[in-house]
């Protein structure tokens, strides 16, 4: 452009103009340097052993955000992993072998597919005799891993430390989050197969194909060994899972009521004849609130590492070859407790809610495409006295047709 028209005041004022342009561009490209610079630093800084002591997790999660946030921008799902803790207060020997556990347990965690990802978390919850902080101090530095420890009881059940994983997740910033639940199985019943469960069960929960099912759609919650004995739940207790699935679960301090509210509210024509042995287990009572917390709730979709979302063949009979009980009979697909009919009732009692239409449980169990339709025609608990009716209705018919 010819500026000779206006001036020299005109042709300094551009040049002015310029040089400030100039400045701002090159202001900005090294701010954004500093920021990206700022945050590998961040994220660099998770990696080192940061130790403290809070009264709830929950009150130090402003401290987290700047990482979350830094993991979001650098591509990484951040990991909580919430880590029971039980040593025996009366027992050295004990107490001992709980150490040892300890020791290889938070090992194994810097081990695993975690160790590919950037922002990882062990929270650990004590339960029992006190553990020296210089313990788990000296056990995190030397793996390299951000410990926080959340809180320490004196008596206790694993539901102390399920309620704050559970609170983790029901923080807003923490929903797209995922978490890992392991604990020291072994250190109150010690035993060669324990420390062989413990070991092998941790493996699947921590390893990169859980943690990248996870990442994905394929399922909300993964471990070793996805079981429906008396109810979807991982065998040994050990599991990951989303956020977003578990900020949904009942307290897991409020299974044990809820499930014998259910039991006492069920339809006088549904059946327990199967696995009355474990009527503790299934019903959560006491420390089995902890084993079925996970599985409880009508969104649940399970996987196990090969990305199976629910084990064995399309219905029911790997239960049967898995627990011992009384045999399968068909009045169980439409009467039976520990069956679908059982199932739909714990969710509706715990949740007032039924699987989505595309849910596993409908393939799983017997009758289960029955049990849809009748839901998504009639509701629920209508579909229960629906397929009750046409069971009696189709018993009377054949037997009518066998009495000709």
């Amino acid at each position: 452009m010819d500026y000779s028209a206006y001036g020299w005041k005109a042709k300094f004022s551009v040049i002015v103009a310029t040089a400030i342009a100039v400045t701002i561009i090159l202001s900005s490209i090294t701010e954004n340097d500093s920021i990206l610079s700022a945050l590998r630093k961040d994220v660099n800084q998770s990696r080192r052993l940061i130790f403290f002591d809070p009264k709830t997790f929950v009150e130090k999660k402003d401290g987290m955000s700047s990482v979350t946030t830094a993991e979001k921008l650098l591509g990484n799902t951040p990991v909580s992993v919430f880590y029971n803790v039980w040593l025996s207060p009366d027992d050295s020997e004990k107490a001992r072998l709980g150490k040892n556990i300890i020791e290889e347990q938070i090992e194994q965690v810097a081990k695993s597919g975690l160790a590919k990802r950037t922002h990882v978390t062990l929270n650990i919850v004590t339960i029992g005799a006190p553990v020296d902080g210089s313990f788990l101090t000296g056990i995190c530095g030397k793996n390299h891993l951000h410990c926080i420890h959340v809180k320490h009881y004196e008596k206790g059940f694993e539901m102390v430390t399920q309620q704050h994983l559970l609170d983790y997740c029901q923080v807003e910033e923490n929903q797209s989050h995922t978490v890992s639940y392991i604990h020291t199985k072994g250190s109150f019943h010690s035993s060669a197969w324990q420390d062989k469960l413990r070991r092998k069960s941790m493996e699947p929960v921590l390893s990169d194909e859980c943690l990248s099912l996870l990442d994905g759609d394929t399922c909300n919650a993964c471990g070793g060994a996805f079981r429906i004995y008396w109810g979807p739940f991982y065998f040994a207790n050990f599991w990951s899972a989303k956020c977003e699935y578990v900020k949904h679960l009942v307290s897991p301090n409020e299974i044990e009521t809820k499930m014998q509210e259910a039991l006492d509210s069920k339809p006088k024509e549904m059946t327990i004849n199967k696995y009355t042995k474990q009527i503790p287990a299934s019903m959560g009572k006491n420390r089995f609130a902890a084993e079925i917390f996970i599985g409880t709730h009508p969104r649940l979709v399970p996987c196990e590492p090969s990305g199976i979302i629910h084990p064995g063949p399309p219905q029911h009979r790997s239960t049967q070859r898995e627990e011992p009980g009384a045999a399968f009979t068909p009045d169980m697909a439409v009467t039976g407790w520990y069956y679908l009919p059982g199932l739909l009732w714990r969710y509706y009692k715990l949740y007032d809610e039924m699987p989505l239409p595309e849910s596993w449980v409908w393939s799983f169990y017997p009758e289960g495409e029955r049990w849809r339709d009748a839901v998504e025609q009639f509701g629920y608990p209508r579909a229960h006295e629906y397929m009750y009716n046409k069971m009696l209705e189709e018993k009377r018919l054949e037997q009518t047709i066998s009495s000709k």
